[in-house]
């Protein structure tokens, strides 16, 4: 008796997995699109701090609420506090400014501390593992 494959299954699973990334991840841009829009046109950053914001606190209520089922979670925590400082740096784009006299702004350090975030949560993804339930 021949022994049924999983291949087509499996092919068909990430199919789904992937059309469903690229849906939110359009979603996404939409939505961040549509925030700067709306700043622009009402000169009212409640959307952008909230879609800016949510995915930050998203993450924190996963991570309280559900167990882990992957090893090096803390890595997340630390993904956050990267992004958290890009956000400080990017707020205090001004006095980062002058007090390195002029040599980079908050700004620009937002954005390596962003690249730091995501960093982290690559160097998650390749190091982790099943946890035993």
């Amino acid at each position: 008796m021949e022994q049924a494959s999983a291949a087509p299954l499996l092919r068909g699973y990430w199919k789904h997995i992937l059309l469903g990334m690229i849906v939110v991840g359009s979603l996404a841009l939409l939505l961040g699109l549509f925030s700067v829009l709306y700043w622009h046109w009402f000169d009212d950053l409640r959307l952008y701090f909230w879609i800016q914001f949510m995915p930050l606190l998203a993450v924190l209520a996963f991570m309280i609420l559900f167990r882990p089922t992957y090893s090096h979670q803390w890595l997340l925590l630390v993904s956050l506090a990267w992004y958290a400082l890009a956000k400080v740096s990017e707020a205090y784009d001004r006095p980062v400014f002058g007090l390195t006299r002029g040599l980079v702004r908050g700004h620009t350090i937002k954005h390596f501390l962003a690249a730091l975030s995501c960093l982290t949560i690559l160097w998650m993804l390749k190091k982790r593992k099943p946890l035993q339930a």
